[in-house]
């Protein structure tokens, strides 16, 4: 996707008077910041359109910020490519910030385009702009939507109940009990709920499960998120000081066969991602506590991501899980 930014300098505020010395800018002055352009964790381009008179030059310190030309003369365009910053099941990436200077040769005048690009660990990066009243810039970018998926599960509590407050949460879709409600442009969410079964029954289901998703995300081309109540182990829990000693410690066993299968068809499990550590949404019967609802998303997902929330008081008594909210952002 491609934002497209008009940045208009006004000539009074370049023409600068040295008394005929040329000013030696540096290798990178950041000058005042004049806008933020926020983009995505996947890389892309955006184009800048600059409108002054004289020479100008482009000066950037990050290295995952390039241009296509140096700089231009009088009224121009150049390119600004940022590289990716998309985390993985072994890096999660926080959100960075990356500067361009615009300078004007013969001059000491170098203003600065800030470039904010998400992160799956901050999402959101607040940048403050002192903006220069001589600069004028206009920003037209596609407006963004905001998608709320919350997961919830009835068990223990009273159907009813919980289906209206799952109905007064405000949810874009919502997966009760693994039945889904409401829709997303460009995303698809599979709802399942495994409750009762035995492990293989659980891995029969979820395998079907995921190879329908996969499968259609493959024809369709759209973002998939497969999500509700699965009882299996995750492998990603393994190992953390606050996993409990009861816990299958061997990643590599069966228990995590499910788990494991996920991952191994590019599904990530975004509570994980996350904490990063233990995660517990529901109570067995044996006293128990461990994670049994799951938000499985695909990889083109990650950058859309903007918060993955557990709600830790049960909204209605006796439930036995704590939903689960996940704010996408496009």
């Amino acid at each position: 996707m491609k934002i497209r930014i008009f940045i208009l300098f006004a000539a009074a505020a370049m023409a600068l008077s040295c008394s005929g010395k040329t000013e030696v800018i540096p290798a990178f002055q950041p000058g005042n910041a004049v806008a933020v352009c926020r983009v995505g964790a996947s890389g892309g381009e955006v184009s800048v359109l600059v409108e002054t008179q004289g020479q100008w030059r482009l000066r950037s310190a990050d290295p995952w910020i390039t241009t296509d030309v140096p700089g231009g003369i009088g009224n121009g365009a150049f390119t600004l490519r940022y590289g990716s910053n998309q985390s993985d099941i072994l890096n999660l990436r926080t959100g960075r910030i990356g500067r361009i200077a615009i300078c004007l040769e013969g001059t000491g005048k170098a203003d600065t385009l800030l470039v904010a690009q998400r992160g799956f660990l901050t999402p959101e990066t607040s940048v403050a702009v002192t903006e220069d009243p001589s600069l004028k810039l206009e920003f037209e970018s596609p407006s963004s939507v905001e998608v709320k998926l919350l997961v919830a599960s009835s068990e223990g509590a009273s159907f009813d109940a919980v289906s209206t407050w799952v109905q007064g949460y405000g949810a874009t879709v919502s997966v009760l009990d693994g039945v889904v409600s409401g829709a997303a442009g460009g995303l698809n969410v599979l709802g399942c709920n495994f409750e009762g079964q035995d492990p293989e029954q659980e891995l029969d289901s979820f395998r079907d499960a995921v190879a329908s998703s996969v499968g259609m995300a493959l024809e369709k081309g759209n973002d998939w998120i497969v999500c509700g109540q699965m009882y299996h182990y995750s492998a990603m829990q393994v190992g953390y000081p606050d996993t409990p000693s009861w816990y299958p410690a061997n990643a590599s066993g069966d228990e995590f066969r499910a788990d494991r299968y996920a991952w191994q068809n590019n599904l990530y499990d975004l509570l994980w991602m996350k904490t990063r550590g233990w995660v517990s949404t529901y109570s067995d019967a044996e006293g128990h506590n461990w994670q049994a609802d799951y938000v499985y998303a695909s990889a083109s997902i990650l950058d859309k991501v903007s918060s993955v929330e557990l709600i830790p008081s049960s909204p209605v008594p006796g439930m036995k899980h704590k939903p689960v909210e996940v704010v996408l952002k496009y």
